[in-house]
């Protein structure tokens, strides 16, 4: 997280998807991070990988706030989303989480 001068507080994932939380820089945007943790991932998953050469993140992405007094609430579920995924696969959770926060969305744009 040094490129983008910004601090990781947890990083998980599973097979489909991966959750990370981050207290971003001020001077950048969602959509840079996005952008640059996607390109350098790719490079370093494509060079240490042996059987990823040709990999490659899905278009989309879900960003969101939290506040302070969440953060090891959040930790927590990333830490356990293993868990979690068991019940429900990443794009029901979302829905899910997305209704409950009465965020609108287009169900064409939660395809990966």
């Amino acid at each position: 997280m040094k490129r983008i001068d910004s601090k990781l507080f947890a990083a998980g994932g599973i097979p489909d998807h991966i959750h990370l939380l981050i207290s971003l820089n001020k001077n950048l945007t969602v959509p840079e991070v996005v952008r640059k943790i996607k390109s350098s991932s790719t490079n370093w998953i494509r060079k240490n990988i042996r059987n990823k050469r040709s990999f490659a993140w899905q278009n989309g992405y879900a960003a969101f706030s939290v506040s302070n007094s969440k953060i090891d609430q959040v930790k927590n579920y990333i830490k356990n989303q293993s868990y979690h995924h068991k019940k429900l696969d990443f794009e029901e959770e979302l829905k899910l989480f997305l209704d409950k926060n009465e965020i609108l969305y287009d169900e064409d744009h939660l395809k990966g």
